[in-house]
């Protein structure tokens, strides 16, 4: 399975490749211009820029994702009924009579009747109203405000355009209408139109663009063309179910890797960090060491939805230079290994997951180390203590708590992935006023793994040892019972 792995790893290199040159800016432009309509500024209309139109967002890039769509457009025959009054022989249709009689004294207008037709043409108004938001870009594109780069990779598809629309008369318009009946091609190109049309509305107002976003796309994107070419499928988003009778508020509902990578039985999860590790490899800190854990935990977490005892995954932080380094984490208790490219029943107390690489930046983890795995054959549960007030606050709203619950999350799936069997376990316990646990299982569509996580609430008494310990043999004699016909 290491080749298909070390294939999609080569691509990626490649075509990262493309797009590290020396000027900065001329890549960005490159990359929301690849991106299309997948990346718009956000504009907030209530804050006046203190800049006024100095710092206005950029109309080129509204410009390119309106000419692509019209590009479209052009390349498929849009018609669409026109009513007109014109001059018949024989009075069938809708005859303006009135008009007829003001001229019927003439005998050589006798047999002139000025009838209303409905005629399907490209001769259209909405036609012509394109043609004047298409002329608005094209000056844009041409003008000093676009890059040069930009401008020279547009020039082509702007002449041919201009070939295709020479036959329309613009017609200046403030808004054009979509209708329902419109194809999906035709809206989309109207849309843009109108973003074009109501841009001087904008240009004066607070806009920005989530540089996060552009790259986490930007991920995906250069993911994608190496998957069509190594052969796979990029699942981009792809949402991890979970399932379970009750919810506490702090809970996530669901897990979703920025991508996931699919060849067969085989997946590579790929999780998008715009963080600044790769600019400070060797740079001693503890909130970067701590940083990097948990962004450890959430792919080695994405890849225990895996089903091969192998498992991957790709982090990626932006760097001032292409670099890659692969680590290998595995668990001597059943040979199971996790591989992470930075692009980037026995109970087991305080077993250490060995990782292995030729060489470390002084942010990663050497190792990690649940506080528990129960073992019984193949079968492994993963157990974290964590000592926080989770199960004190069970209904109360806090963003503070859901973001605190996902790390922990993250946590205990990333000790699952170091199980080899399809269904996998772990045991979250936090502190509580009295016994109390609660099962909820997530689960992947694409290959029907299912990851089966216990949040136990644990009061700190010597007299409840008992239950406890009733409550544990219950739920381990419950995973062995559900085990005895995968075996």
């Amino acid at each position: 399975h290491s080749t298909w792995a070390l294939s999609l790893f080569i691509n990626i290199h490649l075509r990262i490749l493309r797009f590290t040159g020396t000027n900065r800016f001329e890549d960005y432009i490159d990359i929301l211009s690849i991106l299309g309509s997948e990346i718009s500024p956000e504009v907030l209309d209530s804050i006046p820029l203190a800049s006024g139109r100095n710092f206005r967002p950029p109309f080129y890039l509204e410009a390119i994702k309106f000419i692509l769509s019209l590009e479209k457009l052009t390349s498929k025959h849009w018609r669409k009924f026109d009513s007109l009054e014109i001059n018949s022989n024989q009075p069938s249709g809708q005859v303006n009579w009135n008009k007829y009689i003001s001229k019927e004294y003439k005998v050589e207008a006798r047999l002139k009747f000025p009838t209303r037709k409905n005629i399907l043409s490209e001769y259209h108004s909405e036609y012509s109203n394109l043609k004047y938001v298409f002329q608005l870009c094209l000056n844009e594109l041409l003008s000093s405000n676009t890059p040069q780069k930009v401008k020279s990779s547009m020039r082509v598809r702007l002449k041919v355009l201009e070939e295709r629309l020479s036959i329309h008369i613009p017609i200046r318009t403030k808004k054009i209408k979509i209708s329902s009946s419109d194809s999906p091609i035709v809206r989309e190109c109207k849309i843009q139109a109108n973003k074009i049309l109501n841009f001087e509305i904008h240009d004066s107002t607070a806009w920005r663009v989530d540089f996060s976003d552009v790259f986490e796309k930007f991920v995906q994107h250069i993911f994608k063309v190496a998957a069509r070419e190594i052969g796979g499928k990029l699942h981009t988003n792809f949402r991890l179910y979970s399932n379970s009778p009750k919810y506490y508020t702090w809970e996530q509902r669901q897990l979703e890797p920025d991508a996931i990578f699919q060849k067969q039985r085989e997946l590579v999860f790929i999780d998008a960090k715009y963080k600044s590790n790769m600019y400070n490899k060797y740079r001693e800190s503890e909130l970067l060491k701590e940083d990097h854990r948990r962004d450890l935990h959430q792919i080695l977490a994405y890849s225990s939805f895996s089903d091969t005892a192998s498992k991957y995954g790709f982090l990626c932080y932006p760097s001032d230079r292409i670099e890659s380094k692969r680590t290998e984490y595995g668990n001597r208790i059943n040979g199971t290994l996790n591989t992470i490219w930075v692009f980037g029943g026995k109970l087991h107390t305080n077993f250490r997951l060995y990782s292995n690489s030729p060489k470390y930046y002084t942010w990663e983890q050497r190792q990690l180390e649940p506080d528990a795995i129960f073992q019984k054959q193949r079968e492994l549960v993963f157990i974290d203590a964590k000592y926080k007030s989770n199960m004190y606050n069970k209904y109360r709203e806090s963003e503070l708590l859901k973001e605190d619950h996902r790390r922990d999350l993250h946590q205990i799936l990333a000790y699952s992935s170091f199980s080899d069997t399809a269904s996998k376990y772990g045991f979250l316990c936090y502190p509580s006023d009295r016994i109390e646990s609660k099962r909820t299982e997530y689960g992947n569509r694409i290959n029907g793994t299912l990851n089966t996580i216990w949040v136990f609430g644990i009061p700190l008494k010597k007299d409840i040892i008992t239950e406890m310990k009733q409550l544990l043999i219950k739920e381990l004699n419950r995973i062995e019972f559900e085990n005895i016909g995968v075996r």
